[in-house]
């Protein structure tokens, strides 16, 4: 029984009742999708806040100096200004290339949508997103040996040991007895 708003008795069939549960539920649930999606952003946000590659800020070094991985090293000034120069042309000559791989993941999203699989489309996509990021990776190798080079040989020494250090890190993260199998 439902009372409308002229305070009227009405009677409803089942499946109008059914169909109005049937919508409750529905919004509800749209309702709560929307809630966590804007929670969920919200926290993204919030993690990465800060985390850009800045030259003077988080990541890039900070007051110690250094990008690339290059903290504690004791960058003097004019080694910080080669690091950003070198930055900013990767930056732009990386620009094309991660324009590309935008459009095609969202091709790749499209290809897909409302599950859809043409494994013909998927792999031809999947080829051109995997040409370009070789294209990116060969960027990156590029710019990494560029700022490498312009370290002293001491800052170069200093370098190697904290690698030897984050490797013996990462091998102790993985336990005892556990070996990096992609070697």
């Amino acid at each position: 029984m439902f009372t409308g708003v002229s305070g009227r008795c009405r009677n409803r069939s089942k499946d109008e009742e059914e169909d109005m549960t049937k919508k409750s539920i529905f919004a509800a649930v749209i309702a709560l999708g929307l809630v966590f999606g804007a929670v969920g952003l919200t926290v993204a946000q919030d993690q990465f806040r800060g985390q850009r590659r800045h030259f003077d800020g988080p990541g890039f070094g900070g007051p110690r100096g250094g990008g690339f991985g290059f903290r504690g090293l004791d960058l003097s000034d004019a080694q910080k200004e080669q690091l950003k120069a070198i930055h900013q042309k990767a930056f732009e000559s990386t620009k094309q290339y991660r324009e590309q791989l935008r459009a095609i993941h969202e091709e790749m999203k499209t290809a897909t949508a409302n599950g859809v699989f043409n494994e013909a489309a998927v792999r031809a996509i999947a080829t051109r997103a995997a040409q370009v990021e070789v294209e990116l990776h060969v960027i990156n190798v590029r710019t990494r040996t560029e700022a490498y080079n312009i370290l002293t040989p001491e800052q170069k020494a200093k370098m190697a040991e904290f690698e030897a250090k984050r490797a013996e890190r990462r091998q102790n993260r993985r336990g005892p007895g556990k070996t990096n199998l992609t070697k």
